[in-house]
């Protein structure tokens, strides 16, 4: 009943302060964590992520942006960042957050390995589960609606390259790294990304890559799911 009575709220909520503390549009359509007043509790492992990994002047992608909490923490420091989200209804609490910024984009599209048109199930539970293949996860409860939207691979997408490409798209991140092949090999960016399944097949296309775990920092041999993907030039240099 919580879930049903959130649809189309929208709150206006503050980023934490070392993050930029600037105005973020969210609804608890997507989580009733958006209830709270207080952003900080939301979501820490993604708040330390932004902390660690970007850098003064990187150009940072938000691949399934949903309501942008990487993307618009990762502002603050970034020279450049991309919004990329499927859903119009999120797209445009996006846009309405961007507002506030220079240096953000938003552009409304899917990502998977091919450009085009394709179907986004939104989810019946809360919209951070909408999916684009398959039948998304346990927390999308089914699928409420589907709609048309239009689909864009990341190599297919303009400049300037990312340094950091962050991916939640709830089980289609095999097709997305499929379709980064490019830019994976020419930017070399710390790739961060919640990975559904297909473990083996990731790690394959992350070749070149030291994984280490997203919750505590440990190095894996698989990703899993919450991965960090380091270019090993990239650790050769800090560590030498």
């Amino acid at each position: 009943m919580a879930e049903i009575a959130s649809r189309g709220v929208v709150l206006r909520r503050e980023l934490p302060a070392h993050l930029g503390g600037k105005p973020l549009y969210v609804s608890p359509e997507c989580s009733l964590r958006y209830w709270g007043r207080e952003l900080a509790a939301v979501d820490p492992i993604l708040w330390r992520m932004v902390d660690h990994h970007v850098r003064p002047g990187d150009v940072v992608w938000d691949v399934g942006a949903n309501l942008g909490l990487f993307g618009f923490a990762a502002a603050h420091r970034a020279s450049r960042v991309l919004l990329l989200e499927p859903d119009p209804w999120l797209a445009n609490l996006l846009r309405k957050s961007a507002a506030h910024y220079s240096n953000v984009s938003v552009i409304e599209t899917a990502v998977a390995d091919y450009c085009g048109t394709g179907t986004l199930h939104i989810a019946t539970r809360g919209r951070a589960s909408n999916f684009l293949f398959g039948n998304g996860n346990s927390q999308a409860g089914g699928k409420r609606r589907a709609e048309q939207v239009r689909v864009a691979s990341l190599d297919s997408l303009p400049g300037p390259l990312p340094n950091i490409v962050k991916i939640d798209v709830e089980g289609s991140e095999l097709a997305v790294l499929r379709g980064a092949t490019q830019i994976l090999a020419k930017a070399r960016p710390v790739v961060i990304c919640e990975v559904s399944g297909q473990w083996k097949s990731v790690t394959k296309l992350l070749a070149g890559y030291t994984l280490f775990s997203g919750e505590d920092g440990t190095p894996i041999a698989t990703a899993s799911w919450n991965t960090v993907a380091i270019p090993q030039e990239r650790i050769q240099q800090v560590t030498a």
